[in-house]
């Protein structure tokens, strides 16, 4: 079951109120950026489809950077560049004192984006976009047009 601040905003606000927002999607990411679920996720987005595993805004910003990193070559810019991307995940650290982590900070306005890793392109037919290899991605909840439980496969 779930519980009465399910779909609501740090602010106590509705998130299907704003940008109309799927109540139950924002659930999961909310879950998500708490650090306690990671699913497979079909999106539908703008005529396309975007499929990986759902994460957290924390996972996503520290992958993220240690994926730029990775492919600098002098270790001092390797070093900086992933500390400059890898900084907003601070932003989804649990708030202190909270049994658990159970709430992320209000600042990092949590659902209002999701986020995935090994996220791959699909057109609406279901067809692969080519050189798609999979990587991490970030996107506008509000832009989900609907989703399936699970991942798209060639």
């Amino acid at each position: 079951m779930i519980d009465g601040a399910a779909a609501q905003k740090p602010e106590g606000k509705l998130a299907h109120a704003e940008g109309h927002v799927d109540w139950f999607l924002a659930e999961l990411v909310r879950r998500a950026n708490e650090g306690g679920l990671s699913l497979g996720l079909t999106l539908c987005m703008g005529g396309g489809l975007v499929s990986g595993a759902l994460i957290g805004g924390r996972e996503y910003f520290e992958g993220f950077a240690d994926e730029i990193a990775s492919g600098v070559a002098d270790p001092a810019v390797a070093r900086k560049a992933r500390e400059f991307f890898r900084s907003p995940a601070a932003l989804y650290q649990p708030e202190e004192g909270r049994p658990g982590g159970a709430k992320v900070s209000s600042l990092a306005d949590p659902l209002s984006y999701i986020h995935l890793k090994a996220a791959r392109f699909f057109t609406a037919s279901g067809e692969p976009i080519p050189g798609n290899h999979g990587g991490f991605w970030r996107g506008k909840l509000s832009a989900v047009d609907g989703f399936v439980l699970g991942l798209q496969t060639d």
